[in-house]
């Protein structure tokens, strides 16, 4: 399902076990960015690539390294290679170390 929290982000639930995971999708006039791409390819394909077209897909910030949380970034760095990864965990950004990814610090901004 998903939420219109604004007019520059959607909320994205996705089920995940007997619960359910959120994620963002936030519209800035110089791209979006993706906040934690769920749990894997069908959650990908199903929820968030149809909520990705025709967006400029430009960070995937991850929060945490947990299998909700990121364990679709596989699938959308094979869809979107150009986007940087946002994240402060080592063993993601050591996995992803063939894509952009930053490891931002305290006051850094990504978009507008």
């Amino acid at each position: 399902m998903v939420t219109l929290i604004s007019s520059r982000i959607r909320r994205i639930t996705i089920p995940y076990k007997d619960i359910y995971t959120s994620v963002f999708i936030l519209d800035t006039k110089d791209g979006t960015i993706l906040f934690d791409p769920a749990s894997g390819d069908y959650d990908v394909e199903t929820y968030i690539l149809p909520e990705l077209r025709n967006r400029n897909l430009r960070y995937i910030f991850i929060s945490h390294n947990h299998r909700d949380h990121a364990w679709g970034l596989d699938r959308l760095m094979a869809v979107y290679p150009q986007a940087t990864i946002v994240t402060q965990n080592d063993a993601l950004a050591e996995k992803f170390a063939n894509f952009s990814v930053l490891r931002p610090q305290e006051g850094d901004m990504l978009l507008d």
